[in-house]
């Protein structure tokens, strides 16, 4: 019995030593990890502290045994009680995770685990990752503090910094609202006009994610207008019949010059940055003063500021206005009555000086005459000259009676002298001497009748004849120049352009009326702008006499008199595409002759290296200034137009397609197409009024 105990005692000893020395086979087999199995297992995981709503979590499980990484194995990660994702570990023992961002505001335990192989021990992990709310941002361009919105119908206010800021809790898409206008203080109020990214409506959805937004508002101020003359002087804005103004961004707009209006001051622009705000600049285009435009075309521009009236300068100007006896150079005269060219009339008495000022008149044409003048005096015509003195002649009643009284002298002298009968009216026969008696008598009578005469006249001469014509009596409207005046000169026979009623005729002068007509007149060269004014050519240094339309300028120039180049037009095309600063941009840039298209439908112009096509070379073609060609030919229609300054393109101010030339801006206007008006003359900025 011992030794059958001692027989199974050795059989179980060999085989514990088989056993261990196939495990120690196995772990050899395995490698060098395997074999570190043998000590522990440890899984660690990192995640951050802290992030925001719709954010994705980044985490990070390491697996080492006895510090040594272990690769190829899977980690599971958990939320709560289910397995939100698995990943392996890789060369050096790491394993990532990504949890999407659709976790609420809160605190949240991520759980990683290794759930061990036969040979490699089971290992646990955890951490606590906090979400916390995020944070919507929305900035107002311009800054306006105070500027609510709302989200989810939960209100938000910008701080001073004009930045509104609503804590979110949860992802999601959400309803985001600006207002339409907000009333920024009694004579400021803001429009919506759009958001960042391309939305142009002030209600939108927003998608948590995407928390920073930028709202473009469009600031507007209730503006009075204010004027000025070219004095300085404070224009009443009653004398304003329309002023008309256009932004840079091609907006025109008919303005109230005695009513406060709101005008937009700030506009929002997109540029690679973001959105900013940008100045609304206006371009004066009229202002009517007496049917008159007072400013030049585009001259004027302004900016809005807060609780500063912008003021615009008009051409408004002063002049003097005198009378003088003729011969004698004496002054007559109580005052004097000015007739604008729109009609109406003002009166101002002489001064001590005697003279009449008047202010505040734009350049036209006006008539005057002298109020108790004391004589025949005749309605003045003349062109407003700024500054200049108007002198008005006047035949006094004094003068009339001496020339009368001269012939009364002689026939009496006659009488005294010769002593005899030459009348009828003489009591003795003709040819009979008369006695000493009678022909003193005779010179009585005459001196009497000569110092009688001329007495009344100076009389008349010296009450100034204030029964004559009264201020009062002038200045009803209903009352025609012809009533006030014993004489009235005939109208000269000129060629009025059709009226408005903001803007009355005025007149084509007289040495342009011709060529105005025979070219197109106002069809061409619209409406004339004011009067035909002198200036001294700086170049050449002769006096030119100018005028301006709304598309042409026409000069007069005397050394060319007798030639059909005595009339020219201004280069005003050339001028404005100069003041626009357009020269230097790609259009102004000459086409090279090889890359010039050449078609019966193009025609290139080598002098300036331009190009016109299609409708603009047809309008070019068919219009001209009537040099008494036959036809139009092609230097009558260089007269008008000039040579092409530019290629045709697309404006960006008005977004019409055009094209320069040195006399005119030509116009393509489709949705005219198949009319006259397809292609038109533009009325070019810059033009004096």
């Amino acid at each position: 019995m011992a030794v059958r105990c001692l027989i199974v005692g050795a059989s179980r000893a060999r085989r514990g030593l088989v056993l261990f020395g196939m495990i120690v086979l196995l772990a050899l087999a395995h490698g060098p990890d395997r074999a570190a199995a043998a000590d522990a297992v440890e899984l660690t995981l990192e995640v951050p502290p802290a992030i925001q709503v719709g954010d994705d979590i980044p985490i990070m499980a390491r697996l080492t045994a006895s510090g040594a990484p272990l690769s190829g194995e899977v980690v599971e990660l958990r939320m709560g009680d289910e397995v939100t994702e698995r990943a392996t570990t890789g060369p050096d023992g790491t394993a990532g995770f990504q949890v999407r961002g659709t976790l609420a505001a809160g605190d949240y335990e991520l759980v990683a685990r290794f759930p061990g192989t036969d040979t490699l021990a089971a290992a646990t992990a955890s951490a606590t990752v906090t979400v916390e709310p995020t944070m919507l941002e929305i900035r107002t361009v311009p800054r306006l503090p105070g500027v609510t919105f709302t989200l989810d119908d939960h209100p938000f206010a910008a701080d001073a910094e004009g930045i509104a800021r609503f804590p979110i809790s949860q992802p999601g898409t959400f309803r985001l609202e600006a207002p339409p206008r907000v009333d920024l203080s009694t004579t400021q109020r803001a429009d919506f006009s759009r958001w960042s990214d391309g939305v142009y409506v002030s209600f939108r959805d927003v998608e948590i994610p995407g928390r920073q937004l930028v709202a473009g508002f469009l600031v507007s101020y209730l503006t009075n207008l204010t004027f000025a003359d070219a004095e300085g002087e404070f224009v009443p804005p009653t004398r304003i019949s329309s002023i008309r103004v256009r932004t840079a961004q091609g907006q025109t707009l008919d303005l109230d010059p005695q009513a406060a209006q709101w005008l937009p001051a700030t506009t929002v622009v997109k540029t690679p940055t973001g959105l900013r705000a940008q100045p609304v600049r206006y371009s004066v285009q009229e202002v009517i003063v007496d049917g008159i435009r007072t400013v030049r075309q585009g001259e004027v521009t302004f900016t809005l500021r807060p609780e500063v009236a912008p003021s615009i300068p008009l051409s408004l100007h002063r002049i003097t206005v005198t009378s003088r006896a003729t011969l004698l150079g004496d002054r007559v005269g109580t005052g004097v009555v000015l007739q604008h060219p729109d009609g109406s009339r003002e009166y101002q008495p002489y001064d001590e000086s005697g003279k009449a000022t008047f202010e505040g008149l734009p350049i036209g044409t006006y008539r005057a005459w002298v109020l108790g003048a004391g004589g025949y005096t005749r309605a003045q015509l003349f062109d407003l000259v700024p500054g200049a003195t108007v002198t008005i002649p006047v035949i006094t009643y004094f003068l009339i009676a001496v020339v009368l009284a001269i012939p009364v002298g002689i026939l009496f002298a006659l009488l005294v002298v010769s002593g005899t009968r030459i009348g009828r009216f003489l009591p003795v026969a003709a040819g009979q001497p008369i006695g000493i008696g009678r022909r003193a008598l005779y010179g009585v009578t005459g001196v009497a009748a000569v110092v009688g005469v001329v007495g009344v006249g100076y009389g008349l001469t010296a009450a100034h004849g204030p029964w004559l014509l009264a201020p009062d009596r002038l200045l009803r409207p209903t009352d025609t120049l012809a009533a006030t005046q014993d004489h009235v000169p005939e109208q000269a026979d000129v060629e009025v352009v059709p009226t408005s009623e903001t803007r009355p005729a005025v007149e084509v002068a007289e040495v342009f009326r011709r060529l105005w007509n025979a070219s197109g007149g106002p069809r061409v060269f619209g409406r004339p702008l004011g009067a035909a004014y002198q200036q001294v050519d700086p170049e050449t240094g002769a006096t030119l006499t100018i005028q301006y339309f709304d598309r042409a300028r026409f000069e007069l120039h005397p050394h060319l008199a007798g030639t059909r180049y005595e009339i020219q037009l201004g280069r005003v095309g050339w001028e404005e595409a100069e003041r626009r600063g357009l020269l230097g941009t790609e259009p102004f840039q000459p086409v090279p002759p090889s890359a010039a298209e050449q078609s019966a439908n193009c025609e290139y112009f080598p002098t300036t290296g331009h190009r016109v096509c299609g409708h603009f070379l047809t309008f070019w073609r068919s219009n001209g200034l009537r040099l008494g060609d036959t036809g139009t030919s092609f230097r009558e229609s260089l007269a008008l137009f000039g040579y092409p300054i530019s290629e045709e393109f697309r404006d960006p101010e008005t977004g019409l397609i055009v094209q320069y030339f040195e006399r005119a801006r030509l116009e393509y206007r489709p949705e005219q197409a198949g009319t006259p008006d397809e292609v038109t003359i533009g009325e070019l900025e810059g033009i004096d009024s």
